[in-house]
């Protein structure tokens, strides 16, 4: 290129603009521009298109700060009269490209705070250990102005990019730096020796200085980690494993939140966090530490919970004035507080068991409702919000509903049916429906009741499954008989009917007589002797229920054996033996028991049969709602 054919657009501004010209410069490219002005001393500097003409180029005034109009212009350079800064369009924009690249972890990234502004460097080449060598090396510069500090970092050999400049290049996003040099105060700090929270949000902001990846509520579970674990390079893998799964697209971001959610809710205390109890003066290992509330919780349950001390020492707690009077930080073994939380777990699946769940809703002494939902699995997906009409046009079911099977259900939850119970069971049904569909249960995690899922009512000691239909509610029986354990009568086989409560006596028979007591043993499931809440504190549940099960057929056989053998006044005296042996004499005893406490008002029974009552234990069990 031929000297005249160089033209190039030059700005020289003061930094608030109130002050400018604009020149056309020929005869220099905006290279030669830039190098002639790096070039220049303070008396050159007093007419800047002077000193051009003095180096071979030819200068214009295209305007000023006095010029009213003028055409818009693209600019090649732009020089800085108060900060003697001279800047390269062309290469200014290419830097802001690279500037938006996303950082590297072997980056290091250097803030220099000087008396112009700050500026954050990405150094690509050097080691933590190489830009403290360049931090020693700019504490030594006369003249700490922006373009000297970059000449600093060239002679230091550093390969870096100015991706955040103070009221320029990225000055509006959230910063972050390994090492910070403040020029003025001559101060330097290091990203480690930061509090746990702030070293956080520099992770944060590094990994989205070239896409915002996190959700707030990720953002905020990463700061309160790095708070809570005081584990900054788990902290850091977390933050990098949640941005690569959000980038991807993936769907294990998810799962990497409830891991580190898991994390934080195993610490016994949800208010202290292990960066605190380090900042407090305690560095041993094996210690978690405790607010004062949360140490009278464990220690009013006899955990062995500690003082701890700020020459790092503890001393363990004998009384709860120990507590109440101290004012430092309290601890726990973190071996102590593991056995703790395995016994609560193991506590939690036993009550939350679907046995003992099933068993508190279908033989409970209180009214109680269940919601059954379809398993999540593929076989099951296709009948998922289907009524029955669908389902019969589609062959899957016949007009007894048999098909609909307790195997194919999860019971998703169980609550009291008090405050939803209405006059009648329909009432009752909708007020569940409506339960929840509007207004679910904090603990409830299923769907909202919706056409396929079950609802089971357990009231009065009696139990139905109601379908969710397209219409309303179908009944289930079939499906309330298997999930009892009850076999269907067979075919042609009427069911017997209730007996009449005015022709039942059975002051004739006294049911306490040897008649039972002597009958032969035969094969059947052995007598359980205890209360449901004694069956889930042992691991029984199992026994209890085919116990419950066993008995419910033992009353409908005796019921039906006297309907068949009384005449209206007496009982035949033979029938005692066939059912002892198919039940054994204990199971009537019990079942007979049940019966006349429950009805001991009944002044058809005789006072010898009410006294023999009164020796057998029943253990709280009720006829009217266990059997």
């Amino acid at each position: 290129m031929q000297e005249q054919e160089k033209e190039s657009l030059l700005l020289i501004q003061n930094s608030d603009l109130s002050e400018y010209s604009l020149v056309n410069v020929r005869g220099m490219d905006a290279a030669e521009i830039v190098e002639t002005l790096s070039a220049m001393n303070d008396n050159d500097r007093l007419n800047i298109a002077a000193y051009l003409e003095s180096r071979g180029a030819w200068t214009t005034e295209i305007a000023n700060q006095d010029t009213k109009e003028f055409g818009e212009h693209h600019l090649d350079v732009r020089y800085n009269t108060d900060t003697n800064e001279v800047i390269n369009i062309k290469a200014e924009m290419e830097l802001n490209e690279r500037a938006k690249e996303p950082i590297s972890a072997d980056d290091v990234i250097l803030k220099i705070t000087h008396s112009h502004g700050f500026e954050v460097e990405r150094i690509t080449n050097k080691t933590p250990e190489g830009v403290q060598e360049i931090m020693a090396a700019l504490t030594k510069l006369e003249d700490k102005n922006a373009q000297n500090i970059r000449d600093c970092l060239k002679s230091c050999g550093a390969d870096y990019i100015p991706i955040i400049v103070g009221g320029g290049r990225n000055s509006g996003m959230p910063q972050f730096n390994d090492f910070e040099i403040d020029l003025v105060k001559k101060e330097i700090t290091m990203m480690r020796h930061l509090s746990p929270a702030k070293q956080a949000e520099g992770i944060i902001n590094r990994l989205e200085f070239a896409k915002t990846a996190f959700s707030d509520d990720e953002r905020n579970l990463i700061v309160n980690y790095a708070f809570k674990l005081n584990d900054m390079e788990k902290t850091r893998e977390l933050a990098e494993r949640i941005y690569y799964e959000e980038t991807e697209g993936n769907q294990g971001a998810a799962l990497a939140v409830i891991d580190a959610q898991a994390e934080i809710d195993a610490l016994p205390d949800p208010m202290i966090g292990l960066w605190e109890m380090e900042e407090y003066g305690y560095l041993a290992e094996g210690m978690l530490p405790l607010t004062k509330e949360t140490a009278l919780e464990l220690f009013d349950r006899d955990l062995p919970v500690y003082q701890l001390h700020k020459d790092g020492s503890e001393t363990l707690i004998q009384g709860r004035e120990q507590v109440t009077e101290y004012e430092g930080i309290f601890g726990i073994e973190k071996a102590d507080w593991e056995n703790e939380k395995s016994l609560r777990a193991l506590q939690e699946e036993l009550a939350e068991g679907r046995a003992n769940k099933e068993a508190q809703l279908l033989y409970g002494d209180s009214d109680k409702y269940g919601i059954y939902q379809l398993k999540d699995i593929p076989e099951m997906r296709q009948f998922q919000f289907s009524g029955t009409e669908s389902l019969k046009r589609r062959g899957i079911i016949k007009d007894n509903l048999d098909a609909i099977k307790p195997e194919n259900y999860n019971l998703v939850y169980v609550g009291e049916l008090s405050g939803l119970q209405g006059r009648t069971q329909s009432a009752t049904l909708e007020a569940v429906y409506e339960k929840f569909n509007i207004d679910h249960p904090a603990d409830y995690k299923g769907h909202s009741l919706s056409v396929s899922d079950i609802v089971v009512l357990h009231e009065d000691g009696k139990n139905s499954a109601h379908f969710v239909d397209s219409f309303g509610f179908t009944g289930l029986p079939d499906f309330m008989r298997e999930l009892e354990g009850i076999e269907e009568p067979e075919k042609g086989e009427a069911e017997p009917e209730a007996p009449q409560e005015e022709t039942l006596d059975t002051s004739g028979h006294n049911v306490q007589k040897s008649d039972v007591e002597k009958t032969e043993q035969k094969s059947y499931p052995a007598f359980y002797g205890h209360t449901l809440v004694y069956a889930m504190e042992h691991g029984e549940v199992d026994k209890y229920l085919d116990f419950r099960k066993f008995d419910r057929e033992c009353k409908e056989a005796i019921e039906g054996t006297i309907r068949q053998n009384f005449d209206g006044m007496h009982l035949n005296h033979d029938i005692v033996k066939p059912l002892a042996e198919q039940y054994g004499s204990d199971r009537i005893a019990f079942v007979l028991a049940n019966t006349l406490q429950q009805e001991s008002w009944d002044g058809r029974f005789s006072r010898d049969n009410k006294a023999w009552v009164g020796q057998i234990q029943t253990f709280g069990f009720s006829a009217k709602s266990q059997l």
